[in-house]
């Protein structure tokens, strides 16, 4: 039995632009725009989306865009790593309220950076490796008064948090493990107390 589509006909297939205007991505309204953004990642947004077109970079400079932030080290030089992190920091004029970096590959001067730039951080996510040095971390979370919420992870810090207690007079929430299966231990006896 014979079809009476033919590929070749024009008739059957309606066309795509002919009639209908092409999306524009520049032409998004500013909230629209900030939502997607927001769903992309901070990476992502550094690298790429802030490179769509004027509209979309304009947003991507907000200061409220970077009130939360999360980077992740996969797909990334440490090089790379740091000076989006910086970017990052800057961007938030200040505002930075929430800063997760549970795969952090910077050092001290880093953390230094961010703590002096974020001094209303009130929740911290962080995966601490070397080269980051005991008194570099601590130095750097005590700058932050405003701390509510804190978790860091390591596999190698011996770290006096009595000072962080001190100067976070709102801290709420201290989580502190180590990657247990590297170091052997076999028991939660070195329980904190702040």
């Amino acid at each position: 039995m014979a079809s009476s589509f033919s590929p070749a006909s024009n008739e059957h297939v309606p066309p795509v632009t002919k009639d209908k205007e092409s999306s524009n991505w520049a032409d998004l309204p500013a909230e629209l725009t900030f939502s997607i953004l927001i769903r992309i990642g901070t990476v992502d947004i550094l690298k790429n989306a802030q490179r769509v077109c004027r509209s979309w970079r304009r947003v991507s400079k907000d200061p409220l865009m970077w009130q939360k932030i999360e980077i992740r080290s996969r797909g990334i030089t440490d090089y790379e790593y740091d000076c989006l992190c910086r970017q990052a920091v800057d961007r938030s004029e200040g505002g930075l309220v929430e800063l997760d970096i549970s795969d952090f590959v910077g050092d001290d001067s880093l953390l230094a950076y961010i703590a002096d730039r974020a001094g209303y951080l009130r929740c911290l996510k962080l995966t601490a490796s070397p080269p980051v040095t005991p008194k570099g971390l601590v130095n750097a979370v005590i700058k932050l008064q405003f701390l509510e919420h804190v978790e860091i992870s390591h596999s190698f810090l011996q770290l006096d948090l009595k000072p962080v207690g001190c100067c976070c007079p709102l801290l709420k929430t201290l989580k502190l493990s180590r990657n247990r299966c590297c170091w052997g231990f076999e028991s939660d006896s070195e329980a904190l107390t702040i």
